[in-house]
């Protein structure tokens, strides 16, 4: 009898100890997933992030409005963080939203999440912020590669393309790898850079179609870590900020350095020279420009004079002389963003411009392109 009784009380604290676990463990991981269901925004720094795992997947969810964070902030819980509310939108290609929808486009705008718009919303890009400055249809053909925007039908008719690469990923790519995306791309149609999963998520389905078991499936299609580690690294992150409250407090800047080479330098040439190529022959004029990082700008921050070298902060400038010896027109932001340093030109704790550094950028260009006459002479350029 004395056996059973225990048996019945070891049994009781098992069935204590699962329940536990389940709600310990279990119920946690369904309320994070919930929230996910219901905002999904919450859980992504970064509108672009959040387009490439569900709004390039479904249409109906092909917006943002939400707050973006900083890219170097990610590791601390109250050091280094700041939020903006933007509004992205694309177009059912993907490509983000133009100033103008007329047709055809004059000039194309080519590159990564510095010209697509990380951390601002529509009217604050910088294609976006040229079109009102020229006065001319600017197309945002960031985040493809320019074998295959330039094959968009509105994208026929430009006469400029304008291709820009941030500083960090000078040399990365050489010329023998543009002509192998070249070729890659040659008898290929234009690939949206939307990969809607089947046709209740097209753009041509009403947004009705979109129901919440279409919903399920495809956050079921987002890593885990995306929903399930957003709110429980705090501790990872209020260790980050112990560290930093130890060595003295934040910076007021945060940088992601990197040093350069002469290999990097030749790869970049050779680089600009096959795009130039490619653009030329389709009957376009075609400028590259290396786009300055934080570590160019400051130079005389103690940090930056501690992590880099000469030839590093000369790159660009280096660079423009190499390329102009190829006949190829490079516009240097450098020295009007040096000499705007004192101002706010980069998102905080982030590696990408804010509004002012996108404008100055901007108005540069504009200013250059008038003056180069590559661009007829307008008002609005000075």
């Amino acid at each position: 009898m004395s056996s059973f009784i225990i048996s019945s009380e070891i049994m009781m604290k098992t069935k204590t100890y699962f329940f536990r676990l389940l709600t310990f463990s279990v119920v946690p991981v369904l309320c994070l997933f919930g929230l996910f269901f219901a905002k999904p925004n919450l859980f992504y720094y970064r509108a672009w992030e959040y387009h490439e795992d569900l709004g390039f997947k479904n249409a109906a969810l092909n917006y943002w409005q939400g707050d973006e964070h900083g890219d170097m902030g990610r590791k601390n819980l109250f050091y280094y963080q700041y939020k903006k509310e933007t509004n992205v939108t694309t177009d059912v290609y993907g490509f983000r939203t133009n100033n103008t929808q007329e047709q055809p486009y004059e000039i194309a705008v080519i590159g990564w999440s510095q010209i697509w718009g990380s951390g601002v919303g529509d009217s604050a890009t910088l294609p976006w912020q040229l079109a009102e400055i020229t006065q001319r249809p600017v197309f945002n053909a960031a985040r493809t590669s320019i074998f295959n925007s330039l094959k968009r039908a509105d994208l026929a008719s430009v006469d400029l393309v304008i291709d820009c690469v941030s500083e960090r990923s000078l040399g990365r790519v050489d010329g023998k790898e543009v002509t192998h995306q070249f070729y890659q791309y040659r008898n290929q149609p234009l690939m949206p850079i939307v990969h809607y999963q089947n046709a209740l998520n097209s753009p041509q389905s009403s947004g009705l179609a979109y129901s919440p078991i279409e919903h399920l499936k495809l956050l079921f299609s987002v890593p885990p870590e995306r929903w399930m580690f957003r709110f429980t690294r705090q501790v990872s992150r209020l260790t980050q900020d112990l560290l930093v409250f130890l060595q003295g407090g934040p910076r007021p800047r945060l940088f992601r350095f990197f040093t350069k080479s002469k290999a990097d330098l030749h790869a970049s040439i050779s680089y600009a020279k096959e795009r130039a190529k490619f653009v030329r022959a389709l009957g376009k004029s075609y400028v590259f420009i290396p786009l300055p990082t934080k570590q160019t700008i400051y130079v005389h921050d103690e940090q930056v004079q501690e992590s880099t070298d000469d030839f590093t902060q000369n790159l660009i400038s280096t660079l423009e002389q190499e390329l102009s010896k190829e006949n190829i027109d490079v516009i240097n932001l450098v020295p009007i963003f040096q000499k705007h340093a004192d101002k706010s030109l980069f998102l905080p704790y982030d590696i990408h411009w804010d509004e002012y550094g996108l404008h100055l950028a901007a108005k540069t260009i504009a200013r250059e392109l008038t003056r180069r006459k590559l661009l007829s002479p307008s008002q609005n350029t000075e």
